[in-house]
């Protein structure tokens, strides 16, 4: 990538703060990795800080992290999960807490973005197993692992053939006039937690073959979070309540 001052400043904004965005990535990722330092690209990009009046970026990666979302934004790209920059290892700690005894069941949950962040809150709280009727090949898709953060490779997962193979009781995270405030509710050492698709909830069949029914209390116009929100706090509770 070869640009005069001239050619750079005469592009328009867009291009400008998409081509920065480019060679920030390069460095935040040479520096995460470890690897040979890019000094070209480094080289590069103070160039162009210089020609758009910016000041020197830190080499660290928050620096970078907060420069190229800065370009991401000016650059008027749609912000989504794909636009999210790898996480530090470093952060990331060997848990060898065990998962605790529960079976979770996604009840025909549509979105790979909700799903990878289940798998997520899964493994912090080190929750239980993932049940699936079917097999787990939509825990290859790439959309998913970017979202579960890589975590979908850490949780147990077990493929069952029906309702009456998952732990007993099995428990519905569903709003209904019969179901029990989750924080009123005391969870037994094992059980099956379920919770529902993102349109409709649990389905029918799921419904009847419940043995509690839990709600989040809420107090807005809206009755209903969204599903991996609703996941997480009763994650939080169960965890709780049951992590020693």
């Amino acid at each position: 990538m070869i640009f005069t001052e001239k050619k750079f400043l005469n592009l328009p904004q867009s291009s400008k703060h998409s081509k920065c965005k480019k060679l920030v990535r390069k460095l935040y990722l040479s520096l995460l990795n470890q690897s040979n330092f890019d000094h070209e690209c480094l080289s590069l990009y103070r160039d162009f800080e210089s020609w758009m009046d910016l000041s020197p970026a830190h080499l660290n990666l928050e620096a970078l992290s907060d420069r190229y979302h800065y370009h991401h934004n000016q650059a008027n790209f749609d912000t989504g999960i794909d636009d999210l920059l790898p996480c530090n290892p470093l952060l990331d700690s060997c848990s060898t807490k065990a998962f605790l005894d529960i079976d979770i069941y996604l009840d025909n949950l549509r979105s790979l973005h909700n799903i990878g962040s289940i798998i997520r809150t899964i493994e912090a709280f080190r929750l239980g197993t993932l049940c699936s009727f079917s097999d787990f090949d939509f825990l290859n898709h790439p959309k998913l692992k970017k979202t579960s953060m890589h975590t979908e490779n850490t949780i147990q997962t077990k493929k069952v053939e029906g309702f009456n193979k998952l732990r007993s009781p099995i428990i519905g995270l569903e709003i209904t006039p019969k179901s029990t405030n989750l924080f009123d509710f005391t969870f037994p050492k094992s059980f099956s937690l379920i919770v529902g698709n993102e349109e409709y909830g649990l389905s029918e069949t799921t419904l009847n073959n419940c043995d509690h029914l839990l709600h989040i209390p809420l107090y807005g116009q809206k009755n209903s979070l969204n599903v991996s929100n609703a996941f997480a706090i009763a994650a939080a509770i169960i965890s709780n309540q049951l992590q020693t």
